[in-house]
């Protein structure tokens, strides 16, 4: 799919911007100007994807730019029958001075963009957006039957309450054309539980769906919200990526009814999961996420983040090697359990076991960071379970901030990446404290020399 075309508005006298600066992308030019306004409906006519971007300080300046700016872009969509993609962004300051009739206006001529495949919806910390705006932005999506892909960003929006969630849900309802939906929601103090959970359940109606992306950090949101998100319809789906950190309220029974609406879908083959700084998520929702990838057949990818859980011990690991039996299929796996103190090296050994069977697993990521626990024995068998998975490409060890891990545990680092002919990238964590200075320039010279005689592998130092 082709990058989206950029018009830019530089920061100009007015007067001056009849004949603008030319922004360049691809091998297209696009120019925004005020005067004449065919300008513009010449250039939009011809392009397939359309952002408008502004970046002017002067508030008297925006508003007088809103003002024209109003009738200009509406005359611009309904010529537009040509375009694609658009990046809809109410926080653009032409669009932040928009009054509420002016601006339903403006969305009024969205039906008119028949070919239409791809809209981006940026709603942030946009004090004057209420319920209503939403209803009639959300009324108007559902006109162009051709809409495939759907991104709604609404955060720091203080006037958007439960009410415009439900607007946003009985348009999704009528979307059943859409294949990918993307919805990401923070920091809206006036939604509820009750907002979220009608939310939810609005996407179980969307049979062509193939990705579905849900991010709500740091919201109101308990397992309740979660009991609609059913996805046992949705079997052409094939990637879901849900993610809730910060929502301190979700606890094991809300993971529990996700891997429950997942654990049947035949084509699913890529799934991320994200519960940073849930505490009161534990062991007993881990094992439900692996009984729920043993029932995946078509999974590759797994990305499973659940750093600052502190309710996660080792016996979440436990019976990993007697449920997960899907290895043989699995390319990708990440796992992120930084700063969870009840993890030790019998978590890592536990988890070890089970990837022993990973035969065609090619990318692994593991981050146990800011785990006082860990020592070297449970580094170096992270080590050694990898030199045996024979298919590893690019791999990630990040044990940070483990104040038991030592110069040792760099030197077996710097063994095992001597003896591999394959990897093509490695990332390494940096901060150990636990190191010495003489360890750690030991280290540095090994990665120099190992970079110099293989210059095709890449070697990071840094965080996930």
């Amino acid at each position: 799919m082709k990058k989206m075309k950029v018009v830019d508005i530089r920061e100009k006298p007015l007067e001056r911007r009849i004949s603008s600066k030319q922004f360049r992308c691809q091998k297209r030019e696009l120019i925004l100007s005020y005067k004449p306004e065919s300008l513009i409906l010449q250039r939009i006519k011809r392009t397939k994807a359309t952002v408008w971007k502004y970046n002017s300080r002067n508030s008297n300046e925006r508003m007088e730019i809103s003002k024209r700016m109003s009738s200009v872009l509406s005359q611009a969509l309904k010529s537009g029958k040509n375009i694609q993609e658009l990046l809809f962004d109410r926080s653009f300051p032409f669009l932040y001075n928009f009054t509420e009739k002016a601006f339903i206006n403006l969305i009024h001529n969205l039906k008119r963009l028949k070919s239409l495949r791809r809209i981006t919806l940026r709603i942030h910390r946009v004090g004057n957006m209420t319920d209503s705006e939403l209803y009639w932005l959300m009324k108007a999506l559902t006109g162009p039957s051709s809409l495939k892909n759907l991104l709604l960003e609404l955060g720091s929006v203080e006037k958007i309450t439960d009410i415009g969630l439900n607007y946003i849900r009985r348009s999704l309802k009528k979307m059943a054309f859409l294949k990918s939906v993307e919805i990401e929601m923070w920091n809206l103090e006036s939604v509820t539980d009750k907002g979220f959970y009608k939310l939810n359940g609005s996407l179980n109606r969307l049979l062509k769906l193939e990705e579905v992306n849900v991010l709500t950090p740091f919201c109101n949101m308990t397992d309740v919200a979660l009991a609609s998100m059913n996805f046992k319809r949705l079997t052409s789906l094939k990637q879901v990526h849900l993610f809730f950190p910060g929502c301190t309220q979700l606890t094991d029974r809300g993971m529990y009814l996700i891997t429950q609406s997942l654990k049947e879908l035949p084509n699913l083959h890529k799934i991320s999961l994200n519960l940073l700084e849930c505490p009161r998520f534990s062991d007993f929702g881990l094992h439900d996420i692996w009984k729920m990838m043993n029932n995946l057949p078509s999974l590759r990818r797994v990305t499973l983040a659940f750093s600052g859980c502190l309710e996660i011990s080792d016996a979440g690991f436990d019976d990993m090697e007697e449920t997960l039996t899907c290895w043989g299929s699995i390319q990708k796996f990440h796992l992120e359990f930084c700063g969870c103190p009840e993890i030790s090296n019998w978590g890592l050994n536990y988890l070890c076991k089970a990837l022993d069977r990973a035969v065609s697993l090619q990318n692994l990521s593991v981050s146990f960071s800011d785990n006082p626990n860990i020592t070297d024995a449970g580094m170096k068998k992270v080590v050694d379970c990898m030199d045996k998975l024979a298919s590893l490409k690019e791999i990630a060890l990040v044990f940070e901030s483990c104040e038991k891990i030592t110069d040792e545990s760099l030197k077996y680092t710097a063994q095992f990446l001597r003896s591999q002919t394959k990897l093509e990238k490695v990332l390494l964590g940096s901060e150990i404290p636990g190191a010495t200075e003489e360890g750690v320039d030991e280290m540095n010279e090994e990665v120099f020399e190992l970079m110099s005689q293989r210059p095709e592998m890449i070697i990071e130092f840094g965080n996930l």
